[in-house]
């Protein structure tokens, strides 16, 4: 389509097909895109593979995608002004035809320099908009230094290279992109109780299993199923299980181990292996009775667990359960990494958006490993995205599950047997560039999630190693790995950091002998 332009009055400008954008204050101009999140046909699309196959197993499908290419002037004429509901910043409007009552519609903005939102219809028209027209205000700030692009973890291969093909969500930034994006609501067969449709969705995506991580298939997706020889093999010695956080695999949670994989499951004797589980749909106790019904009843495990976010919660949990006799497992170690101990206000329902905009985000700005990775995690966050946009935030209990102020946390034990040890492993991210208009409020200063506490993006930093009110739960400093404050690392790329892989094999190296 051509370019229609902007003239800074905020007057409805018809960009063709019924979509339809008031931009007041934005001098230039917008195009309605035929390609995917931007690009045209015959030449290479915005989106990049991650991007695409997570919006395939997610079930969305764009409708219109629009560029802006625009200059905010130093303020818009009077009286014409737009505001943004979720922050009071200002604005522009974009509308498009609805979608009937069988589907609803989101809108992913992606800023000049990568930064993602997600936003769902104003009106109070039904869940995700359900009428002939739907509105979404959205920011209309322009951002004016894409070089402060922030580059991912040291040692990762570069995006783009033959080895991990390009990374991220959006391999073109310097234009504003708008992508209206439609799902189903309401799957063949599924009852139309709102807070149920999580299950099935995450069932699609991330489903439940027990799996051996092995040095040549621990980063591939279902790989290495566990039969009777590794059952086998298992109980041998103690073996080592690997728990992933929420919206996550085994593949692509612990990927960023990479070398450092090896010399841990040499340690064990090959005895190394993940439960994939549910974390959005499931609290922890459901995630504990699906792996007691996956684990052989005729057999007795010692395990260390090296955990990753909301993983360590499963870990204490599981722990806990494990206490009778004649338990199938017995766990000796525990290694949290990022795990919110003391909870995370992003598990707040009213936070679920900055949840979701958070991640995708990083995702994008500090893609951590190959393609596969983000489009495991970006699936996740889909379906996340998805239940929200239905409606159904009830229904994301295996987010609940850690709220600061919930029932959960507070009820979860912790080790402190004889012979049984605890280990954490923090980070204190600082974001530079644009990410800062991410985490902070309009004025810059104040993080609007976690008040300046410090924070991994996701996680509090000191809630991992210790939890407030419970002095028992304090991890004592020799067993602490802190990263420190850094823009280096953030939540989902603690294992691709050389000092943690070199911490684990340190920790649980000792002890894991061969049976």
């Amino acid at each position: 389509m051509s370019p229609t332009p902007l003239d800074g009055r905020g007057y409805p400008a018809d960009l063709g097909g019924g979509v339809v954008l008031r931009a007041p204050g934005l001098l230039g101009e917008a195009t309605l895109e035929d390609g995917l999140l931007g690009g045209t046909r015959g030449e290479t699309e915005n989106a990049t593979q991650a991007l695409r196959e997570a919006m395939d197993e997610a079930g969305f499908r764009q409708l219109q995608a629009v560029s802006v290419r625009a200059q905010e002037l130093p303020a818009p004429p009077a009286g014409g002004d737009v505001r943004s509901a979720d922050n009071g910043e200002p604005g522009m409007v974009l509308t498009v035809p609805g979608v009937g009552g069988s589907f609803g519609q989101v809108l992913m903005l992606v800023d000049e320099q990568g930064v993602i939102t997600w936003h769902f219809p104003d009106a109070d028209v039904g869940p995700a908009g359900l009428a002939d027209r739907t509105s979404f205000t959205v920011s209309r700030r322009v951002a004016t230094r894409p070089q402060d692009r922030v580059e991912g973890p040291a040692g990762t291969p570069d995006a783009g290279s033959e080895e991990t093909g390009t990374r991220g969500v959006v391999s073109v930034i310097g234009t504003k992109l708008l992508s209206v994006l439609v799902f189903p609501l309401v799957e063949k067969g599924l009852a139309k109780v709102a807070d149920h449709l999580a299950k099935p969705l995450e069932e699609a995506t991330h489903p439940y299993g027990i799996r051996m991580m092995t040095p040549t298939g621990f980063r591939v997706k279902a790989a290495d199923p566990l039969d009777g020889t590794g059952w086998d093999r298992l109980g041998r010695g103690r073996a080592l299980l690997l728990l992933h956080g929420t919206a996550s695999s085994s593949h692509s949670a612990f990927a960023g181990l990479g070398e450092s994989f090896a010399p841990l499951h040499a340690a064990y004797g090959g005895r190394v292996f993940a439960f994939d589980h549910h974390t959005l749909s499931d609290d922890l106790g459901a995630n504990i009775e699906r792996l007691l019904q996956l684990l052989p009843p005729d057999r007795r495990l010692e395990v260390d667990i090296v955990s990753h976010s909301r993983g360590g919660l499963v870990a204490r949990a599981l722990s806990d359960r494990m206490r009778s006799d004649g338990a199938p497992l017995d766990v000796r170690r525990i290694v949290y990494v990022a795990t919110p101990n003391n909870g995370t206000p992003l598990a707040d329902p009213a936070r679920i958006r900055e949840f979701l905009n958070r991640v995708t985000t990083m995702l994008n700005l500090i893609p951590d490993g190959p393609w596969s990775v983000v489009t495991d995690t970006l699936s996740g966050i889909l379906t996340a995205v998805r239940v929200v946009g239905s409606g159904a935030v009830g229904g994301l209990s295996g987010l609940a599950t850690m709220r600061p102020d919930g029932d959960v946390l507070g009820g979860l034990g912790w080790l402190e047997g004889e012979g049984e040890e605890q280990y954490a492993v923090d980070v204190d991210f600082e974001p530079t560039g644009r990410i800062l208009q991410l985490v902070r409020g309009v004025d810059g200063v104040v993080d609007t999630v976690f008040e300046s506490e410090a924070n991994d993006i996701v996680v509090p930093t000191g809630g991992v190693a210790s939890i407030v009110g419970q002095q028992g739960f304090r991890i004592p400093r020799e067993h602490r790995l802190s990263l420190g404050t850094t823009n280096a690392a953030w939540h989902c790329s603690l294992f691709s950091q050389p000092q943690v892989g070199a911490q684990l094999q340190a920790w649980l190296t000792a002890g894991a002998s061969d049976g």
